[in-house]
């Protein structure tokens, strides 16, 4: 009986809690003065790895709306857990985000600054809960139904997509992504290990910078190994493509040798981070 008691009040007490966090969070407001947020930035041409921001660095007054100007020339504002982003080909603001839908709506999005208002559909397809700074804040893990415009993968209220806080378009040039920091008043979100703002050679051989890990073969075709000569301490791992997006990931791997499955992976140059202890190694991958 005095488990079953403990138990339910165990229970209560984080229910009181998820409440009372997520109530905290509703006075928050999406892209404050002086939010920032940290983008990887891939350098298909010179071996680097470094990195991008954008700022929310002021308020402005436009078409009668208090809104807030963002780097690179953005214009936003949030009205009940939508965000609306101007779009200066029509003169108007236009739906960004809607942190009001769940799993299996939809709601569409103009691309941004193009010169022509083109349109497409973003689905949800499952959405969570993740703490951060102590509020609870909903998660959407969206999909753009349009190609070749990317705007997929998890998105966090008061945050953002995690891929690029703003639509990408798949057939240009590497764009910036994924989100390695977002900094304001009242978070901090650091998805990654690795440092906000620093920048890394990245190789084309197999890795001799730090003699505890070797990754062959490069090039690969369906099977890469790690080794790991510290096999005593974890470390962890992402492959990241050109747009900055997760393809795969791993951690706390404490073999000496581990495969990673490259079956299914298109064709391409991916960039692998390996993590441990404090120590980061960058490789670029060839995958025939």
């Amino acid at each position: 009986m005095k488990t079953k008691t403990t138990l339910k009040i165990l229970l209560f007490t984080f229910l009181i809690f998820v409440f009372t966090s997520h109530l905290l969070a509703q006075n928050k407001e999406f892209a404050p003065i002086g939010a920032s947020w940290f983008y990887s930035f891939h350098d298909m041409v010179i071996p680097v790895v470094t990195y991008t921001t954008l700022d929310c660095y002021g308020d402005t007054v436009l078409l009668g709306i208090n809104a807030k100007k963002i780097s690179g020339g953005y214009i936003l504002y949030e009205n009940n857990k939508q965000v609306f982003l101007y779009q200066p080909q029509i003169n108007d603001f236009t739906l960004l985000y809607d942190f009001n839908k769940n799993t299996g709506e939809t709601w569409d999005v103009v691309t941004p600054m193009w010169g022509i208002a083109d349109t497409f559909t973003v689905i949800v397809d499952s959405i969570g809960i993740e703490i951060i700074n102590s509020d609870t804040l909903k998660v959407q893990y969206i999909r753009s139904l349009d190609m070749p415009w990317i705007f997929d993968g998890k998105t966090i209220e008061y945050i953002g997509n995690t891929t690029y806080l703003f639509p990408q378009y798949g057939l240009a040039d590497p764009q910036p992504g994924p989100l390695r920091c977002y900094e304001d008043s009242d978070y901090t979100y650091h998805p990654f290990a690795f440092p906000c703002d620093t920048s890394y050679i990245v190789g084309n051989e197999t890795i001799k910078s730090n003699n505890n890990f070797q990754v062959y073969p490069n090039p690969c075709n369906d099977i890469i190994y790690v080794i790991n000569n510290n096999s005593k301490d974890c470390y962890s791992f992402l492959l990241i493509n050109h747009l900055g997006k997760i393809i795969i990931e791993g951690s706390h791997i404490f073999e000496n040798e581990a495969t990673i499955d490259f079956q299914g992976i298109n064709r391409g140059i991916y960039i692998m981070i390996l993590k441990q202890n404090e120590n980061y190694i960058y490789q670029k991958i060839i995958k025939l």
